[in-house]
This record gives C-alpha cells, sequence and structure tokens, in this order.
C-alpha cells in the first residue's frame, strides 16, 4: 500500500467521521478540525486543480509556508496523482529557495498569505515555475478560491499507475554542519517501510491523538510523524510552531495522547517552572518518540513518571535504530541509541580498514542503500561521497556491545583531533552536563599550532549572573575525562546567543566561527 491509500481507507470507509486533522492554534478560537472525509475532499479539489493545470505523475510542487492546514492537505492531494510535494524552508533567502526549486524542476509554488512576495520572486528566478497557487486573489497569483470554483466537491481516487518507488517528498537536510543543505527524495517504500518499523516501538491507535510541533519541512514531522499517524488510522495534532509557553496549554487543549518530537523540545520543556496545566496535559500522553534525547530521558523519565519515552538514531536518508528501556539503563559514557529496527541492514566500520570493527570499538555507521532514501537531488557530488558499494556512508560514530546494542559517539566532523587522538565531543559535553549549575554544554575543535586542536567548551549557566572559570571547569572535568580530553578554553554564553538551525539544532559551524574569532583564532 502508498501512503495515500491508508489515507484514503478511513475517507471513504466506515470511519471517515474520525478527525484526521487538528491545528491548534495559538488563539483557540481559530483552531481548526477536519474530519478524514473532509479533508479528503478538499484534497481531490486540489488533486484536480494540479490536473487542470497539466501537473502530472513524477513531476514537482514547492510548498512554502509555514505548519498549516493547506500544507498538509495539498501534501496528500499531490500524492493522489502522483506529484512529488517538495518542502521549503520560509527561514532560507531567495537565493538558496532558487536553488532548491529549479533542482526540484517544480511546476508550481503553494503559498501562504505572508510569502505570496517570495513565492512571485522565486517564479521569476525559476523558469519551470507556472503557476502560485495562495489562499487569495492577487496579481500574478492562482487562488483556490477563484481558480476553480465549479468543481465538485467530490472524491478522487489515487490513481492506479502510481507505484511504491515513486518519490514522494523531497526534504532538506539540516544542514547542521555547515555544508549547504542536500535536497534528499524519499518514495513512498522508505516511508511506509520506515514507519512501519519504528511502530513496533511507538504504537498507535486509531484513537491517538499525535501532538507535532516541529516544522513540516523537517524529516521528524513529513516524513515520520504524519506518516506513522495516518499509517495508524489516527488524528494529526499540529501547531504552527513550538512555543514553550503555550506547549502543556495546546496539548490539554487537544487531548494530545502522543508527542513526536525532537529531544531539543524535551530538553527545553525540561527547563520550564511546572505549571498546573502540565499535570493535567501529561497525564492523558502515553508515548513520547523524541529523536535525540541523549541521557536527559532519565530527567524526562523522573518528570513525567507516566509516559513511556523512546527515543533512536537516524537521518532523514535512513531507517535507523530504536532505543527503549533497556537502552536507557545502559551506564555507558556514550548513548545509546538501541537495535537496528527489524529489515535494517546496520554496519559500524572500521574508518580506516572498512573492515567491520569489534566490538566496543567505534566506526562508521553504514546503512545498505536501497533501505532508506531514494538519492539527492542534482548533486552527483554528494552521491558519490555518501553512497559506495552499496553502501551509504552515514559519517557518524558509534560502537557496538555484547547485546547488539548501538552507542552514538559523535558526528565524525565533530570529532576533536587532538595530538593524534580523537575526542568524541560528545563525551566532553556529557561530562560537564552533570555540573549542576550548567544548563547546556557544547564542545568544539580550537586549532592549536601544536597538537593541531584542542578542546574549547561554550557553557550555559542556569544562573545568567553566574561565569565559569578555565580553571573551574578544568578542574570539574579532572575526575571525569582524561587529561588529554579536558578543555583549554571556556566560552562563557546566554542560552539565546547559541546559534540554530531552523529545526532547532545547534549549528556547531555557525557557533565554531562565533566564539573563535573573538579568540582570533
Amino acid at each position: 500500500m502508498l501512503l495515500i491509500d491508508y489515507f484514503e481507507r478511513v475517507a471513504t470507509g466506515s470511519s471517515k467521521d474520525r478527525p484526521f486533522l487538528h491545528f491548534v492554534a495559538d488563539d483557540p478560537a481559530s483552531d481548526v478540525m477536519l474530519t478524514y472525509e473532509e479533508a479528503d475532499l478538499k484534497c481531490s479539489h486540489y488533486a484536480r486543480t494540479l490536473i487542470a493545470c497539466g501537473i502530472t505523475r513524477g513531476q514537482c510542487i514547492a510548498v512554502l509556508q509555514p505548519n498549516s492546514v493547506e500544507w498538509v492537505l495539498w501534501y496528500f492531494a499531490a500524492q493522489k496523482i502522483g506529484v512529488v510535494t517538495c518542502a521549503l524552508n520560509t527561514d532560507f533567502n531567495l537565493e538558496s529557495l532558487a536553488g532548491i526549486v529549479r533542482s526540484a524542476r517544480a511546476k508550481a509554488i503553494v503559498s501562504d498569505s505572508a510569502h505570496v512576495e517570495l513565492a512571485l520572486a522565486l517564479r521569476n528566478e525559476c523558469p519551470l515555475v507556472e503557476h502560485v497557487f495562495a489562499p487569495e486573489c492577487a496579481g500574478g497569483v492562482d487562488a483556490i478560491s477563484c481558480f476553480s470554483p465549479s468543481y465538485e466537491a467530490a472524491h478522487l481516487n489515487r490513481a492506479e499507475e502510481l507505484d511504491p518507488e515513486d518519490i514522494t517528498a523531497i526534504i532538506l537536510s539540516s544542514g547542521t554542519t555547515g555544508n549547504k543543505p542536500k535536497a534528499i527524495q524519499l518514495s513512498n517504500r522508505a516511508l511506509i517501510k520506515g514507519n512501519g518499523a519504528y511502530l513496533s516501538a511507538v504504537p498507535i491507535s486509531p484513537s491517538d491523538k499525535v501532538l507535532i510541533v516541529t516544522p513540516i519541512f523537517h524529516s521528524c514531522t513529513l516524513a515520520w510523524a504524519i506518516t506513522a499517524t495516518v499509517i495508524s488510522e489516527a488524528t494529526i495534532v499540529l501547531t504552527a510552531r513550538f512555543s514553550s509557553s503555550r506547549f502543556w496549554e495546546q496539548a490539554n487543549r487537544a487531548g494530545a495522547s502522543v508527542l513526536w518530537t525532537m529531544g531539543t523540545v524535551v530538553h527545553i520543556l525540561l527547563k520550564l517552572p511546572r505549571v498546573a496545566t502540565e499535570a493535567v496535559a501529561a497525564s492523558r500522553i502515553s508515548t513520547t518518540f523524541a529523536a535525540g534525547m541523549g541521557k536527559r530521558v532519565q530527567d524526562a523519565k523522573s518528570r513525567w513518571p507516566g509516559i513511556r519515552f523512546v527515543d533512536g538514531y537516524g537521518l532523514t536518508e535512513s531507517v535507523g535504530t530504536i532505543a527503549t528501556d533497556d537502552s536507557f539503563s545502559q551506564a555507558e559514557p556514550f548513548v545509546c541509541v538501541g537495535r537496528p529496527v527489524p529489515g535494517i541492514d546496520l554496519r559500524i566500520v572500521d574508518m580506516d580498514t572498512g573492515k567491520e570493527g569489534a566490538i566496543r570499538q567505534p566506526g562508521e555507521i553504514l546503512l545498505r542503500y536501497g533501505q532508506g532514501f531514494s538519492g539527492y537531488l542534482d548533486n552527483d557530488d554528494a552521491m558519490r561521497e555518501s553512497v559506495r558499494d552499496g553502501w551509504f556512508h552515514t559519517g557518524d560514530l558509534a560502537y557496538w556491545d555484547e547485546e547488539g546494542r548501538v552507542y552514538f559517539v559523535d558526528r565524525i566532523k565533530d570529532v576533536i583531533r587532538c595530538g593524534g587522538k580523537n575526542i568524541a565531543a560528545s563525551e566532553v559535553e556529557h561530562a560537564y552536563a552533570s555540573h549542576p549549575e550548567v544548563s547546556e554544554v557544547l564542545a568544539l575543535p580550537a586549532p592549536d599550532d601544536i597538537y593541531g586542536e584542542q578542546v574549547a567548551i561554550v557553557v550555559v549557566a542556569k544562573d545568567p549572573l553566574r561565569h565559569f572559570s578555565i580553571a573551574e571547569m578544568r578542574a570539574y572535568g579532572e575526575s571525569r575525562l582524561a587529561q588529554f580530553k579536558i578543555p583549554k578554553l571556556v566560552f562563557n554564553l546566554a542560552m539565546e546567543d547559541l546559534p540554530r538551525t531552523p529545526t532547532g539544532k545547534y549549528s556547531k559551524a555557525v557557533l565554531k566561527r562565533k566564539v573563535l574569532a573573538k579568540e582570533g583564532a
């Protein structure tokens, strides 16, 4: 089955009145609720619009708007006729967006009112773009309300000729290493197989309401959360953005029973003072999947003991691992990210020899190509670098234990090379995260004339007036790290000064330029 088949099965069956989407607005009066049938009729209307515009199977539309009801509807409308949806990051500038739209050969851009001018500018930069769809009539815009008013509000079956290997979505990588984001092509087959494996650890029932607060253009939302929810015939609960101040009120208002998110969101919630709504909303949530929680999962389990937490490892390109309770209890210096999900071939190989590494010997994670993404869009260099001899090279370091669990060490590019020795930034970060007065810590490589690189740390104190000296930090590290891993530099920053990618991850590339420039490095 294709993802659209799961959607249409509910929309045209006996459960067609089941809630499909609850858009939880900042103002409760602006909430939107759609049943599966209501959503299907709108999707059918939009699909007919695409057909009328000559947009057919294998061609592409680009969506330029933040999380919204319309984003989801256009995504499923495109699937009805085999049109690819390219998820654009609304924070990107015109030049970056134009490069992506041209590579995707998009025939149309779907915009909200706030991004119409940018969408029209993109059309001028991209000759293949023939249409800009937006909510209202305006110069140069094909407004849905007046483009096809005579279309009958009737169900449109998905095209029979569609294939599981057809590309469904194009999602951009996070770009956390400072490199140009890659456009990653995902097929129906990859979406269904990957989510089927994850749902074995994160069961979702048709009665569940799955809360999503991360951007749709991120794979956590589009490839995993939305897909998993629809496969399970459950309800998508979507917010425009993550708001720490509104989170628990919105979760409570929606009656959310599952939270599918990133570890960053859980970390932020842990730092907030408790509120009355939190207890009520959290009592309804049975399971939270939050990729990248790390060792702070124990803090989360202590604060919300009634919630089952699931972590894991994976990239937009891959199906990876699942970490459940037996993973969290391991006393290791690195985070256990669980075991490979069923049906996925995962290897850890020595970076020099390419051979399988020994137990507890760090090496690069390789995943068999073809079990995940379908290649990078218009980027042969990235394909040659990442896919070799039938294996996708993730660029991540990890090791196995005797029970077949995987422990994530670090991004290879984040490893600090000091005098011929490799230091995992994550190990340094874990050591200092235990400091009772530290809110956040990031380890970076600082250039060194003798050793090549030395360890630098950026520290955020819980108390804004607190300042950590290098002598204090070195003393704290003495009993926790080998001597050569102890930082030689410390930088004190406020939380708001830590640069992030649009998906909420810390951008170490930007941070390195920011703090080391002050040292003249």
